[in-house]
């Protein structure tokens, strides 16, 4: 959360120019591969070293937006048909 503050901040003051090189700078893979161990090692710390159940409930809701994104657009066709009948 606090890259994505820092760079909307820098955005929002810089020129359109200058936009590619900062959004560059923060979605760089070795950038982003330093912030995501940084994150799952905080991650593992809070919740999992603890003995935490947010890990399970993190799983479930994952696995729940998952499947519904998978299956929205078939539900949506059948929808929309049984709208035509």
């Amino acid at each position: 959360p606090r890259v994505w503050g820092a760079m909307a901040t820098k955005l929002a003051a810089a020129k359109v120019k200058d936009i590619p090189g900062i959004v560059s700078k923060y979605l760089a893979p070795s950038e982003v591969a330093q912030r995501t161990v940084k994150f799952l090692g905080e991650y593992k710390r809070a919740h999992i070293d603890s003995g935490s159940f947010v890990p399970m409930q993190h799983v479930m809701l994952g696995v729940f937006c998952l499947s519904y994104a998978v299956t929205w657009p078939s539900e949506y066709r059948h929808m929309q048909h049984a709208k035509g009948h």
